[in-house]
């Protein structure tokens, strides 16, 4: 389809070691995909493969176009990536590092200051990314990634945020405003892949999840058919319960099963 990502049969090797192992899922445009999974469990490097950084085998197609066969340029005018480390090792304003995502994209420098607002860093952009805490300077990358895809569709066509941990550094506050604003992304038409270590949040906000353990796809679907004790016990090896909050059917994660059993 035109408006998703699909894939069939991805596998990325590694100094000879298959990490990804034969993964199949689509996401869907209009929705939030969050991949989860323990360490190692070959999340990010999916993600990397997905975003051209290394090689895959299969087939990743993204608006209906094989990823690896698309030049570079033309997959930055509708996929945008949050890395899950970013450097920068040269002085630079925390504006010109958001800056960076107009060399996709005609320059608008109006938005800068609207993305740097909606990630939080009103009234930043003098100041230097390296003197910003981790959560600072993630949620400026974040702003990078947004000037990029501005427009969740454009051109007719849904543009593309691929997300590696995007809250692994911030603060609750922060934690929930960035993944308010990945969902209303997706709801205004745009597609949304993220990578997730905080099953909580990942069931507020996901629409779609694939559970990844060693390399391979132990789980893909609604939110709710996956994101089940005996799933999750599966993906991270270690008794885990799934319940629902009083107030709503959003489920939320406990770990006290696993706690018990290492007592």
């Amino acid at each position: 389809m035109m408006s998703e990502l699909v894939l069939e049969q991805v596998s990325v090797r590694l100094g000879g070691r298959v990490i990804v192992d034969d993964l199949s899922f689509t996401a869907r445009a209009g929705e939030v995909t969050a991949i989860i999974g323990p360490n190692g469990s070959g999340k990010s490097t999916t993600m990397k493969g997905l975003s051209g950084e290394i090689r895959y085998e299969g087939r990743a197609r993204l608006n209906g176009r094989e990823i690896a066969e698309t030049p570079a340029a033309e997959m930055a005018s509708c996929r945008a990536v949050l890395p899950q480390h970013g450097t920068i090792t040269f002085p630079m304003t925390v504006s010109e590092v958001v800056s960076l995502g107009f060399h996709a994209r005609r320059r608008e420098p109006g938005l800068i200051g609207e993305a740097l607002a909606r990630v939080g860093l009103d009234g930043f952009g003098g100041r230097f990314f390296e003197t910003l805490s981790g959560g600072e300077q993630q949620r400026t990358q974040l702003a990078r990634v947004l000037v990029q895809i501005w427009e969740p569709v454009r051109g007719g066509m849904p543009c593309w945020l691929f997300l590696d941990e995007p809250v692994s550094s911030l603060d609750i506050h922060h934690q929930i405003q960035i993944m308010d604003l990945a969902h209303a992304y997706a709801r205004a038409g745009g597609g949304v892949l993220a990578v997730m270590h905080d099953l909580n949040l990942t069931a507020m906000y996901a629409d779609q999840v694939v559970a990844l353990s060693g390399g391979r796809c132990l789980a893909a679907g609604p939110t709710r058919e996956t994101l089940t004790g005996p799933i999750l016990s599966a993906v991270y090896g270690c008794p885990l319960a799934v319940n629902q909050a009083p107030a709503d059917d959003t489920p939320f994660v406990l770990p006290h099963l696993a706690r018990s059993a290492h007592a």
